[in-house]
């Protein structure tokens, strides 16, 4: 059967299958994946990840693995280096 859904915001129609009709394909509202393809910071120079994202509901939140910091960006998010701090001068060296 053909019929319009609408979905709120941060979310779109997708097609599933009904719980409650033997699994007829049913319009349903999805929460729309707002993680960005290179989230997080994507993968370090040892290819390792720098963190996880996490989708919310138009937004998404990093959490991030040890040695890096979620840093922002409006309302952008990603996971960078710690940095422990500038490394002064020292006199007579």
């Amino acid at each position: 059967k053909n019929y319009d859904c609408t979905c709120d915001s941060g979310y779109q129609v997708t097609i599933g299958t009904s719980p409650l009709r033997s699994g007829e394909p049913e319009k349903i509202c999805t929460n729309i994946n707002d993680c960005p393809s290179e989230a997080c910071g994507g993968l370090s120079p040892t290819n390792k990840s720098r963190g996880m994202c996490l989708d919310g509901l138009n937004t998404y939140t990093c959490s991030c693995n040890d040695g890096y910091d979620v840093s922002k960006s409006g309302s952008n998010e990603t996971c960078t280096p710690k940095t422990c701090d500038v490394v002064k001068a020292v006199a007579n060296a």
